[in-house]
């Protein structure tokens, strides 16, 4: 998980428009499995020099890109030494101005293989998306499984910023499609169809196969409903200001049908308190502007959310940590880099125990 954070945040650091892919497969090389870790960007890119080296601590590009973009040339020399550890390569292409590509191999055993999805379920995916890299990337994962029809009755539009869905799919909608899924922000409204539903960015396949599936069982977690007792999706609130953290806790989140709104500091925080109430609230320790504590502080010495549990995440978990951000107020502590269980074990033990709270 270090390795593809290291990667993954360099990557969207260096890329102020264009793309970040980051893949992960497993592969056979020299007839050993291999777990293949790619993360592509188009950002500025490197000169020959530069990446000689790149690897080396305490090292960035020059000392514009240190002044600019900030950071302490560690990133990249933790994932060489991680993967030097795993008995793996770590290998960069780039080229100045066009962008980079880290390619990491680490061997691994395969214990056991399942299919991505049910052969007797398949469905044909058309694909509508104004940025060619994006569409390009989605067309080339559903080719690989047989997915791809560029008539497909399953209608896959990937919305940009600022984009309008009606002027995506007014000429696809007469032909009646069984089904329609736009990849937007959480609060893109829908066309008043059946048949159409919103899935959270950023795009990922293992994402669309389940929606793919009409897995019974699946299509009731996504929605927010439990098994047999329907219940509303809960509002969530994430503080963080690092974007490659705000992306994996946004995704985990939607995974759990939250419905989620990000800010990047504490006083973000506050002004939108000030405008809305939220179920829960996420909130990072360490944050320019104003941080985790001061904005807690705030936030009750104003009273602006009274009855909501907000939940530090810290790397800093020693139990004198924990004790620490306990006493201070919040309601729980979640170490970063956590896992899928661990959120939804929060959002049981909180959100949904003041929801229950509020139905009686």
């Amino acid at each position: 998980m270090q390795i593809i954070n290291n990667l993954g945040y360099n990557a969207l650091k260096f890329t102020e428009k264009g793309f970040v892919d980051l893949s992960i497969s497993i592969v056979n090389q020299d007839q050993q499995e291999q777990l293949c870790i790619r993360v592509k960007d188009s950002g500025i890119g490197m000169t020959p020099e530069q990446l000689d080296r790149v690897f080396q601590e305490f090292t960035q590009a020059d000392e514009s890109i240190t002044r600019k973009y900030g950071g302490t040339g560690l990133g990249l020399s933790i994932c060489q030494s991680l993967v030097s550890m795993f008995g793996g390569t770590i290998n960069v292409n780039s080229t100045f101005g066009k962008g980079s590509e880290f390619i990491v191999n680490i061997p691994m055993e395969v214990i056991e293989e399942k299919p991505l999805f049910d052969p007797a379920q398949k469905k044909w995916v058309q694909v509508i998306a104004s940025n060619p890299d994006v569409r390009t990337l989605i067309i080339e994962e559903l080719k690989e499984l047989d997915l791809y029809d560029p008539k497909g009755s399953v209608v896959l539009c990937y919305l940009n910023n600022g984009e309008q869905l009606d002027d995506k799919l007014s000429h696809v909608v007469e032909n009646e499609p069984k089904s329609i899924l736009v990849y937007g922000h959480v609060n893109t409204p829908l066309p008043l169809m059946d048949n159409a539903r919103l899935l959270s960015k950023p795009y990922d396949l293992l994402s669309l196969i389940r929606y793919l599936q009409d897995d019974p069982q699946t299509k009731s977690v996504e929605e927010g409903v439990d098994v047999g007792n329907e219940r509303r999706k809960v509002s969530a609130m994430l503080v963080e200001d690092i974007r490659m953290n705000q992306i994996v806790a946004e995704k985990m989140l939607s995974t759990l049908s939250a419905e989620t709104t990000t800010v990047s500091n504490g006083q973000e925080c506050l002004d939108m308190l000030r405008q809305q109430t939220f179920d829960i609230i996420f909130m990072d320790i360490q944050m320019p502007v104003m941080d985790g504590l001061e904005a807690l502080r705030r936030i009750k010495s104003e009273g602006l959310a009274p009855n909501t549990p907000v939940i530090a995440l810290t790397a800093n978990t020693f139990d004198s940590d924990v004790e620490h951000y306990l006493q201070q107020g919040f309601s729980n502590v979640l170490s970063k880099p956590f896992k899928l269980e661990w959120l939804k074990g929060i959002l049981d033990k909180h959100a949904l125990k003041e929801e229950g709270k509020d139905a009686n």
